[in-house]
């Protein structure tokens, strides 16, 4: 059930500026920071780092480590920064929870900028009604979206939470009350409540609400249009004990303030799903017109307009598709009619990246997801412009050397660093998709390589982060280990600092003044 602390719908206003209200100029509100593309404007960022070594006589202290945070017993969110306080997802684990909420679960931690310690956790129950979803338990994926003093974030459950940055110290904001039960899950006694849990403002059940059927995890983030959030479905295509619902939306559009649903698009892609959905939508200004980019299930990157198209008498709105581009479609006729985990062995699959807007050009690559083998991928620049179906006319170039990727790109300065899951960093121009140099880490990269400083940060699953110049000319400035297992998520940068997170632990570094 939808739970809100008001009905009242509101219009589209503040188109101009896309996503979240004003933060501190060098805060990283959301996915891709302010726009979705994987460049941080940071300065005086660590060039190296260690986490120190205790084998060593004397043991060697840690270098350039400002502070590290416990998570859960595997992380694979992306940390957030906005307004003193850092955001991440993570799985429930002894390190961050108490027996007052026990089981399994996903987490999302507050954590004080300046020290990394917890202020506030959000705590949701592991779900077990659906059977394609959850099924590893890995817990919260999705990176929040900070908005003022609003975080929005797609759960482990597949809900869509508004949480209000302040915690339940006596104080319930809003109608929604029944955090207890929340917590404890359906059918369950409710649980006592500590002030530092996180207060639900309103929540909205995707599964349930428009009937989509989630496969494994919901791991998208939520991009903010003025008063509406774009949100992925995480519809996918079921197992054989749950079929899914062949109208199911894929990208719907919530009311921030209320939850309603406004609108929802009408594309039917459920026949043409590989296995799930996973990225984020973006934004972007196309020759004045504001459009919304999306990589969907089928292999498909869209554009729509934001604003909802009504029909007379209709309570919810369509999301118009203004172009539409199949990437590397020469792969898809070997997977024609072949559906569900592990039956496409060859042919293309989900866009699990985040389409990246440049210059009204998009940079989008394809994958499969990670639970199948390396196979091949590609990516692709598409000429945001056209309409229609631009599989043709708006491809201006095509690298289908790459492997399966789940990473979204950065793109500055005429060049492209993106990675696969073959344990490839690439550097790829972004004039002619020719490729300047590769660099091969130790692991696979499931995150997204960050340029900041002049640098390339890129993590691998060995828990390596190597350190690159930003150049066409390759230059490895170092390669450093982290404590903590692996890194699955993407690092980010905001006012000075280096954020990188292992599974069990979140890395705060910082340059040392000398």
């Amino acid at each position: 059930m939808r739970r809100c602390f008001t009905d009242a719908v509101l219009p589209l206003a503040g188109m101009i500026l896309w996503a979240c209200s004003p933060a501190r100029a060098a805060d990283w509100p959301t996915w891709g920071g302010d726009g979705g593309n994987m460049v941080s404007a940071e300065t005086g960022l660590p060039a190296s780092f260690s986490t120190g070594d205790d084998t060593t006589d004397p043991p060697a202290p840690p270098s350039n480590v400002k502070w590290v945070a416990p998570l859960g017993s595997g992380t694979f969110g992306t940390p957030v920064v906005a307004n003193g306080r850092v955001y991440i997802g993570t799985t429930n684990g002894p390190a961050v929870r108490t027996q007052e909420h026990p089981g399994e679960g996903g987490l999302l931690l507050c954590l004080d900028e300046a020290t990394g310690k917890e202020i506030w956790q959000f705590f949701s129950p592991r779900r077990r009604d659906i059977i394609s979803f959850d099924h590893h338990s890995t817990g919260t994926c999705s990176t929040p979206t900070v908005d003022g003093d609003r975080v929005y974030l797609v759960t482990n459950r597949d809900e869509v939470v508004c949480l209000s940055t302040t915690p339940l110290t006596g104080k319930n904001e809003g109608s929604f009350t029944d955090e207890a039960q929340y917590y404890a899950g359906p059918g369950k006694p409710p649980v006592k409540l500590k002030p530092t849990d996180a207060d639900i403002l309103w929540y909205y059940d995707m599964a349930t609400e428009v009937d989509v059927v989630p496969h494994d995890a919901s791991c998208s983030s939520c991009l903010i249009l003025g008063d509406y959030l774009y949100v992925c479905t995480a519809n996918g295509c079921g197992w054989e004990e749950q079929k899914p619902n062949p109208k199911a939306p894929n990208l719907i559009v919530l009311n921030k303030r209320t939850g309603k649903l406004v609108a929802r698009d009408k594309i039917l892609m459920t026949p043409r799903l590989f296995h799930g959905q996973w990225a984020c939508p973006t934004t972007g200004v196309v020759n004045g017109r504001r459009l919304i980019f999306w990589g969907g299930g089928d292999g498909v990157c869209y554009a729509f307009d934001p604003t909802p198209a009504f029909e007379p008498g209709a309570k919810v709105g369509t999301l118009t598709v203004v172009w539409s581009c199949a990437v590397n479609p020469k792969l898809k006729k070997d997977a024609d009619g072949v559906r569900g985990p592990g039956k496409n062995p060859r042919g293309m699959s989900e866009i699990i990246g985040a389409p990246v807007f440049v210059d009204n050009r998009i940079y989008v690559g394809v994958g499969h997801d990670p639970s199948r083998k390396i196979l091949p991928g590609a990516f692709e620049c598409i000429d945001a412009t056209k309409t229609g179906d631009v599989t043709e006319t708006g491809k201006i170039w095509l690298n289908d050397s790459l492997m399966k990727s789940l990473s979204t790109a950065a793109v500055t300065d005429g060049l492209v660093f993106t990675a696969d899951l073959n344990a490839v960093l690439y550097c790829i121009d972004a004039a002619t998709g020719q490729i300047c140099w590769t660099y091969e880490m130790r692991g696979q990269i499931p995150g997204s390589p960050l340029v900041a400083d002049g640098r390339v940060y890129c993590c691998d699953t060995h828990a390596h982060v190597a350190v690159l110049k930003a150049s066409k000319e390759k230059q490895l400035l170092g390669e450093y280990a982290l404590k903590g297992g692996q890194i699955w998520s993407t690092p980010v940068a905001a006012n000075g600092t280096l954020y990188i997170a292992t599974l069990q632990h979140l890395y705060a570094l910082q340059k040392k003044a000398k």
